[in-house]
């Protein structure tokens, strides 16, 4: 949670007025490659049902965006000129399907060449190549939540400054 010291309508305003709107990272519109190809904000924003959104961090390459981290969340009226960012820190809905297929994916794997390998039907080799992909997964994960949490909260600090100091877009 992050307290934000505006109204609800003021940070509203600024997230419609400075962040691009994308629509979805794993199957852009033109539309969508054109407003991130465009924008000068560190972060983007995508929204979701119920007046729930996600703000991650915009970086050079829309590919690098999928596997970052995103706050999923929606803003509270906590008072007059007190606004809560409430929300939680994950990935993105299709990131989260790909990463549950690919850890599945391996699991299955290594039950199959624990099989095969066991019954002399594979050489111990296998294991190896398992391994390697296995740390491909490990280390994409890890890198994403790292690399794009950082950027993802620098952009936040960023925006609550501008907020708060009414440095917004004109």
């Amino acid at each position: 949670m992050m307290q934000i010291y505006a109204n609800v309508h003021q940070i509203s305003n600024e997230l419609e007025e400075s962040l691009p709107e994308i629509r979805s990272l794993w199957f852009p519109s033109q539309r969508d490659i054109d407003d991130w190809n465009t924008s000068e904000s560190t972060l983007y924003i995508r929204r979701l049902k119920n007046r729930t959104f996600e703000i991650g961090p915009r970086l050079k390459s829309l590919n690098a965006a999928r596997l970052c981290p995103v706050i999923r969340g929606h803003l509270l009226d906590t008072g007059t000129d007190k606004t809560t960012l409430s929300g939680t820190l994950r990935f993105s809905r299709e990131t989260e399907f790909l990463f549950l297929f690919w850890g599945l994916f391996i699991l299955l794997w290594a039950a199959s060449l624990w099989v095969q390998v066991g019954n002399g039907e594979l050489p111990w080799g296998w294991w190896v190549w398992w391994g390697i992909l296995t740390s491909f997964f490990i280390s994409a994960i890890t890198l994403g939540r790292i690399m794009g949490g950082h950027h993802l909260h620098q952009g936040l600090r960023e925006l609550k400054h501008r907020i708060e100091t009414d440095e917004g877009t004109p």
